[in-house]
């Protein structure tokens, strides 16, 4: 099992190849016929999704203090914009954007939005989440930050509305992208250990859930509709630890 489990996760992580639609999901979806309760019965891969123990998202709790500070360091970076058949994704290919946590240096690989938010706390509309990974362990780590829309307009999200494809299936290229933007304070936030939040669900993935919300203005949040994941809904906690900071 723990080898199906770690291929799974080097499957999901490596850099997909734009010139076919791997990343172009169609077998699942936010609908009733392929949503959140049916993931687990759609493929064999997706088995996680019904049976896992330690998925995510999950209502946050405090039994404990972290024991360490986060720190992500982003600079300005070359990105690529897939859309897919729901949503996007946003591969990073810059190699100097990475999270910082104890003893862990994971890379940022790639991100995407959630709305409504997964993690919901006070006015946040939107959930984005930053994926990054260690190459010693190929464990993931997300940055989750929940966004507000009655913010000034924000110049990353800007970016992203002006340059996505409309196409399904396809990708645009921006050389240089404020990726430092769409990061707010790193200085509070809860962690614990769930999954991803889509198919194949995979579990062991740490996340990060930051107190201060990143703010963007009405319009952008309308603007980024089509371009939002669904969210899935909240899972058992089971007894899982809440490190906060």
């Amino acid at each position: 099992m723990r080898t199906i489990v770690v291929a799974a996760a080097l499957l999901l992580f490596a850099l997909p190849s734009f010139a076919d639609d791997l990343v172009c999901k169609t077998d699942w979806g936010y609908e009733e016929s392929n949503g959140p309760s049916r993931w687990g019965q759609l493929a064999p891969a997706y088995v996680d999704c019904d049976s896992g123990i330690h998925q995510s998202p999950v209502p946050l709790g405090n039994t404990g203090t972290a024991p360490n500070p986060l720190t992500a360091q982003y600079g300005s970076s070359s990105i690529t914009i897939q859309r897919t058949a729901h949503g996007m994704n946003v591969y990073t290919l810059g190699m100097l954007n990475n999270l910082r946590y104890g003893t862990v240096n994971a890379r940022l690989q790639k991100f995407h939005l959630h709305a409504p938010a997964e993690h919901p706390s006070g006015a946040a509309v939107a959930e984005l989440h930053l994926v990054h990974v260690d190459a010693n362990t190929d464990r993931g780590y997300v940055i989750a930050v929940l966004i507000d829309s009655d913010g000034a307009p924000n110049s990353a999200i800007q970016a992203l509305i002006d340059s996505a494809p409309e196409k399904a299936c396809t990708s645009a290229k921006l050389e240089t992208f404020p990726l430092a933007a769409l990061l707010p304070s790193t200085t509070n936030f809860t962690t614990y250990t769930g999954s991803l939040t889509t198919p194949p669900c995979s579990p062991n993935i740490t996340f990060f859930v930051l107190k201060t919300h990143l703010k963007i203005s009405s319009g952008q949040f309308t603007a980024l509709t089509s371009l939002f994941e669904g969210a899935r809904p909240p899972q058992p906690v089971n007894s899982r630890p809440f490190l906060v900071r």
